[in-house]
């Protein structure tokens, strides 16, 4: 209500975050446990930008959360909540990470 600019949703169903690595344990950790508290929240969405992962987490009809993580670019994130599949190829179209260190 104190949103004069009405940029904030107040009863969201989805909630998708990019991750960065000076948010990322925030937005895991407090910010998280106060979405899944959400009585409309029926999914939620983590997306890292350092490498193709694709965290998504959906509200059941018994209240529970089914958890999904996908790695493949050539995998889709389906994101039930609004009957949308996610291909990670379109999520990552254009993004060039960094090689991994393997030592």
């Amino acid at each position: 209500p104190k949103d004069r600019t009405g940029y904030t949703a107040t009863n969201p169903t989805l909630i998708v975050e990019v991750l960065s690595p000076s948010t990322a344990n925030f937005d895991f950790q407090d910010k998280f446990k106060d979405y899944l508290r959400l009585e409309s929240l029926r999914q939620y969405v983590l997306i890292a930008q350092d490498a193709p992962a694709v965290q998504t987490y959906y509200r059941q009809d018994d209240g529970s959360w089914q958890f999904d993580f996908i790695t493949d670019i050539q995998a889709v994130a389906r994101l039930k909540s609004l009957s949308i599949d996610l291909p990670l190829a379109e999520v990552y179209a254009g993004v060039e990470f960094a090689e991994s260190k393997t030592e």
